[in-house]
């Protein structure tokens, strides 16, 4: 207990440093946001490895702003869901809330093990990140974030099956200043955050430093086997990132970059939410003094588990970008070394009994470098980009499951090593028509080592086991340029998900590697600009062929626990979405996203399923808001702002219980931003989830049909922000 007093304090001194360097922080002031805008603001995107307009741009993406960011309150991953049609954040199992997967048009992760690759390929800076722990990080010092939907796996490659979300943080640049934001709320009670930027050499050196400190407040409780009270949701979190920008000469400039963040907290909240008695809790409960039953359903945020819900999360990174200019063309080259440690808990059975809990620790490492060309040939009628990539992990879990009464032990280590050489031209047949082609071709080899101890037996020795794949992504498209503010396209894509093993197996027969993972998806859209920039209008519609579902679950079929691993089905996925914003009126503008999105599952022979739809698929998704941003005399701009997001249902896994679907939910938020006149300052106030709605975010029924458990999406959050820019 001393220690964990001493780890809040430490991190309650941080937090107070970076809002004091918040509080502190005078400057000149800065331009304020346009009271009366009556244009929407271009939006330039990298989606396709250089800079574009996007409404030029063949592909469905959905891009934020720096102040987009800002003025939504866009902290986190799971943010952005709330604001980008046909995608969802997954909880991953919620065994952390630094954990987390994208899910693009249906199609996702269904675990977090190292053996179980992402299917949405998160970037930041250029640099792919592996696993889905971590990838909740927090959002500071952000240029813009893009959304890309549909396989991207010429251009970005491995594991980008569905699509890719790139970060891109702020460089240094060789003017003084900086900004600092100071937030407190009802649930992340401090959160500070600060950002200064140093010339040091005029023209040729410049820096950029950030420092970040939250106090997340508990938000649900936990009462274990021993009647002890845990605080679920709260963290302590800090962090940083330091920039170094060396402009050699007019045509080369590298860029270092490192990275870090500590979080020390407990579990996300949730617990048993359905429970149906089988002959296997009947069995259990004839001999055990602790019975599993309703009697433990969820109370609110409180829930009666068997785990320590630690979720400490350390992860840590550092870059290197040098990009060379000379003439027509640009080369970059991009290392990266990244690494993380997590001790994260789990308990699927959601009662204080040895059920089906789970604790692990895993540690990370990782290594990437990419060599990339993009330039224009033909007096700019041909435009290409092409490149080497080399990506190599290394990670180890140590797994403790108690199943059913029984302690279940799994060190694993795994390994992957890939390369790939990729390539993709547009050619402007006409001032109007363009076509597109490019091809990745993918090598990977996997490796794991594994021992499984059921009961205190060893039920499999000390085993080994590798595997190599190989794939070509190739995608197509054609886009014609109507007028300045019309343009279609039609395009073809492949992606894939690489193969993998088993995390959790019980013979060496669980170690046969399964299939990668492969879809094909034909997309149409058109974007449109009209009434003098006043309205921005994008459409795509879309089909997917998606086989070798790579599928896994563990059972206990007559006695004995089997776990089945294998490329278990296909999978039909058609759909669409629509983006619209426009400005009504000087200062006031508004926005309606939509989806619509159909899948069907098909099992192959030896598997059945329940449900046809595919995890984290809702039907249908609409998204709208409003602001209206208007002057007071003398004073200052004043914006208003508000935004509902709605889902129907859907199911969290492959799962054939109703007890476990993820009812249809609204969220509503608000925030009031107010700018004094010529000053750097900007103060707001926001509530997230203003009708405090209870949702699950992630569920699971167990494989005996019995329990049911959920994890919990955050209540009613209320909040002000001061920020300023000098």
């Amino acid at each position: 207990m001393r220690n964990q007093k001493a780890r809040s304090s430490r991190c309650r001194n941080f937090v107070t440093g970076a809002a004091l360097v918040a509080l502190s922080s005078t400057g000149f002031a800065q331009p304020a946001r346009a009271a009366e805008s009556e244009q929407l603001v271009e939006v330039v995107v990298t989606a396709q490895k250089r800079a574009e307009n996007l409404q030029r741009v063949p592909l469905a993406v959905t891009a934020f702003s720096a102040t987009m960011l800002e003025d939504k309150q866009i902290t986190s991953a799971f943010d952005l869901a709330q604001y980008t049609p046909n995608v969802q954040f997954s909880g991953v199992g919620a065994a952390s809330a630094s954990a987390g997967a994208f899910y693009i048009r249906g199609v996702g992760q269904f675990n977090m093990h190292a053996t179980s690759d992402p299917a949405v390929g998160v970037y930041l800076d250029g640099v792919y990140i592996a696993r889905s722990v971590g990838s909740n990080f927090d959002l500071g010092d952000v240029a813009q974030v893009e959304v890309l939907k549909g396989p991207q796996g010429t251009l970005f490659g491995r594991n980008t099956i569905t699509g890719a979300v790139s970060i891109t943080t702020k460089r240094p640049t060789f003017e003084s200043g900086g900004s600092a934001d100071l937030t407190v709320g009802s649930i992340d009670q401090v959160l500070a955050r600060a950002t200064v930027n140093a010339p040091l050499v005029d023209g040729k050196l410049a820096a950029r430093f950030t420092i970040m400190g939250n106090e997340r407040a508990a938000w649900g409780t936990e009462i274990d086997s021993k009647g002890k009270v845990w605080n679920l949701g709260d963290a302590q979190r800090m962090g940083g990132r330091a920039q170094l920008l060396w402009q050699v000469s007019d045509d080369l400039d590298v860029l270092f970059s490192g990275d870090g963040t500590r979080s020390r907290g407990h579990s996300t909240p949730g617990g048993l939410t359905a429970f149906t008695p089988s002959a296997t809790s009947n069995a259990f409960n004839a001999t055990s003094p602790v019975k599993v039953g309703p009697q433990w359903l969820v109370q609110g945020y409180t829930s009666f588990l068997n785990i320590v819900p630690n979720d400490n999360v350390d992860t840590a990174g550092a870059s290197m970008t040098v990009t060379w200019k000379p003439r027509d063309v640009t080369i970059k080259a991009i290392s990266a070394y990244r690494q993380q440690y997590a001790q994260t808990a789990q308990d699927f059975g959601g009662v204080p009994v040895s059920w089906i809990t789970q604790q692990m620790t895993q540690t990370q490492w990782q290594i990437s470098q990419e060599l990339q060309a993009t330039g224009d040939l033909l007096n700019g009628r041909l435009k290409y980009t092409g490149g080497l990539y080399y990506f190599e992990e290394k990670s180890h879990n140590d797994t403790w499951a108690g199943l059913f009464g029984s302690d279940l032990v799994i060190p694993a280590t795994n390994s992957v090593r890939s390369a790939s050489a990729y390539g993709q031209a547009t050619y402007d047949l006409t001032d109007k028509l363009s076509i597109t082609g490019g091809a990745r071709y993918t090598e990977e080899r996997k490796s794991i080592r594994v021992q499984t101890t059921l009961g205190g037996a060893v039920v499999l020795p000390d085993s080994s086991a590798s595997a190599k794949f190989h794939s070509v992504t190739p995608m197509a498209n054609i886009k014609y340029q109507w007028t300045d503010d019309v343009m279609t396209y039609a395009s073809i894509a492949r992606g894939f998900r690489s193969g993998g093993f088993n995390a959790q197996p019980f013979s060496t027969t669980d170690l046969i590697p399964t299939n990668p993972e492969k879809t094909t998806t034909y997309e149409v859209g058109a974007k449109l600009t009209g009434f003098n920039n006043r309205v921005r209008l994008n459409l795509a519609a879309f089909y997917n062929d998606y086989t070798d579902i790579q599928l896994g679950a563990t059972t206990l079929t007559n006695g004995v626990f089997v776990y089945r691993n294998a490329n278990a089905a296909t999978a039909t996925i058609y759909g669409g979405e629509m983006e619209l914003t426009g400005v009504i009126a000087p200062g006031l503008e508004a926005y309606l996203n939509g989806s619509y999105l159909h899948s069907k599952i098909a099992p192959v022979a030896g598997f059945t399923f329940g449900n046809t739809q595919l995890p984290s698929a809702p039907k249908f998704m609409v998204q709208a808001g409003v602001k209206y941003a208007f002057s007071l005399k003398n004073q200052g701009t004043l914006t208003l702002d508000a935004d509902t997001n709605f889902r129907t249902g859907a199911w969290p896994q492959f799962n054939p219980s109703a007890a476990s679907r993820q009812p249809a939910y609204a969220l509503f938020n608000a925030r009031s931003i107010f700018e004094p006149l010529g000053s750097p300052w900007t103060f707001s106030i926001w509530a997230k989830n203003l009708t405090d709605k209870k949702y699950t975010n992630f569920g699971q029924t167990s494989g005996s049909g019995d329990v049911t458990v959920g994890w919990f999406g955050r209540p009613r959050e209320v909040g002000a922000t001061a920020a300023v820019k000098f």
